[in-house]
């Protein structure tokens, strides 16, 4: 019965390393950009406007703009669909994801995603740079 129980528990922890590693991999593979970003409805899109993202194995995520880079962090959740990104004061347009973010839609080549942060309803939907 014992020997049941230990191979249920690492079945599980496979199950959760496995899903874990599918986020890692397809965050990571390539760069990213944003084509859609509402805050409470009105667009600030052009804020993000020749921002590229690379989200990194390391939990680290690089925002490029011409020669500028802005390093953030950010982790993905399978167990509620979520990734969270962080970047640090005196980001500018950056600050806006500062949130935990909750994926409702996915393709291999975009994610669209929610947020409630500072009293404001956010959407975005990044999408993946060929």
């Amino acid at each position: 019965m014992l020997l049941v129980f230990i191979g249920l528990s690492c079945s599980k922890e496979k199950s959760s390393e496995i899903k874990e590693n599918l986020i890692l991999s397809y965050m990571t593979a390539g760069t990213w950009t944003l084509d859609f970003f509402t805050a409470t409805n009105v667009s600030v899109l052009p804020e993000f406007d020749g921002y590229t993202f690379q989200f990194n194995r390391n939990g680290t995520v690089n925002a490029f703009k011409g020669n500028e880079t802005i390093t953030g962090t950010w982790f993905g959740n399978q167990d509620d669909i979520s990734v969270t990104a962080e970047f640090p004061p005196g980001s500018g347009p950056l600050l806006r994801l500062n949130a935990k973010w909750f994926v409702y839609n996915q393709t291999l080549t975009s994610i669209q995603a929610r947020a409630i942060s500072s009293n404001f309803f956010y959407n975005i939907r990044l999408v993946k740079r060929p």
